[in-house]
């Protein structure tokens, strides 16, 4: 015994995949919107800028190979932070 029939379960099909289709498309849309209104004036389409004063690189694990990899960074002057 099924628990669908074949019109309704073809019908159910055509529903999901229409909703798989559009939902993408509509929260990209919903976003756009939503951060128009949320930042009228932060419209400019350019990247915010970031101090130089923060790490370059973060080393997650400083066992044997990250501390290979940080004296390696070090080596050529680059700023690391450490997370262990």
């Amino acid at each position: 015994q099924r628990l669908f029939q074949h019109d309704q379960m073809a019908l159910l099909l055509v529903a999901v995949t229409l909703s798989m289709m559009t939902t993408p498309l509509l929260m990209k849309g919903i976003d756009k919107l939503l951060s128009r209104r949320l930042n009228p004036a932060d419209d400019t389409g350019e990247a915010p800028w970031v101090e130089d004063d923060k790490p370059q690189v973060i080393i997650v694990g400083f066992g044997r190979f990250g501390q290979v990899i940080g004296r390696l960074l070090m080596a050529n002057k680059m700023r690391i932070t450490v997370l262990e």
